[in-house]
């Protein structure tokens, strides 16, 4: 679909390059090599009507590319993709206890390059410049504290940082398990840690996804082991999601 896209854009405004040629020229003529002797005045006149030029192929080549997307089917479905992401709200199916859940998310992004779908009703959001949490409104009592939390290591591989967890996970946890590299939720590499088997034992889960840039995403979920099927599941669909996003 990727390439899709690509290839109907670069089909799109193919048609812009002939005047990007005939910019270039435009400049070469009338700055390299402007005759001898042609007053400041020209000179300043000559600029403008380049920079006139310049301006108009720009607007063409806008005015090419929103055509493009409006009247074409692939436009239409890159600008649908790009909505898509953004929206503010929207509904997700989730599949809880067997059962599947219709539920209203909302938009959460964070200056670390990354959109979610979180819901709000169940979660509340708490935002660092180094972290990403997402809380249960309902703690239970004498219970592991039920989160998701999501930092960035900037210059370390997936790999370099799933090592260091399973270390210090084996060192706090009887039960660890690292299942490498997975697809679902997310691609990155899936480790799981327990406190034992009874329904109250902590229960933790890492995901180390690589965030384009040379470091990685550290997603980690916390929780009891009971309610794996209901706060875990909730997790998953979040994490469905999740989408690494340039924060420009």
């Amino acid at each position: 679909f990727d390439d899709k896209i690509k290839k109907s854009l670069e089909l799109g405004t193919s048609s812009v390059l002939n005047q990007k040629e005939e910019v270039w020229h435009t400049i070469k003529a009338q700055t390299n090599y402007l005759p001898k002797g042609v007053s400041r005045m020209n000179r300043k006149r000559k600029r403008g009507k380049l920079f006139s030029k310049i301006m108009t192929a720009s607007t063409v080549a806008a005015a090419l590319l929103l055509t493009f997307l409006i009247n074409t089917e692939p436009g239409k479905a890159a600008i649908d993709k790009i909505k898509e992401l953004f929206e503010p709200q929207k509904n997700i199916v989730q599949d809880l206890e067997g059962n599947k859940e219709e539920t209203l998310v909302e938009l959460s992004h964070n200056k670390m390059g990354y959109v979610i779908y979180v819901d709000t009703e169940l979660y509340d959001i708490v935002k660092k410049d180094e972290a990403h949490r997402i809380v249960a409104k309902n703690q239970g009592e004498g219970l592991p504290q039920v989160f998701m939390e999501i930092t960035q290591v900037q210059d370390k591989t997936p790999d370099t940082v799933a090592a260091d967890i399973e270390n210090q996970l084996k060192a706090d946890y009887p039960i660890v398990e690292n299942r490498g590299q997975v697809s679902d939720p997310v691609n990155g590499i899936l480790i799981r840690a327990a406190s034992g088997q009874e329904w109250n034992d902590r229960t933790i889960v890492y995901y180390l996804v690589d965030n384009t840039q040379g470091g990685t995403f550290v997603i980690e979920q916390q929780y009891f082991l009971e309610a794996e099927e209901g706060h875990g599941a909730r997790f998953y669909h979040i994490l469905k999601e999740f989408q690494i996003v340039d924060d420009q």
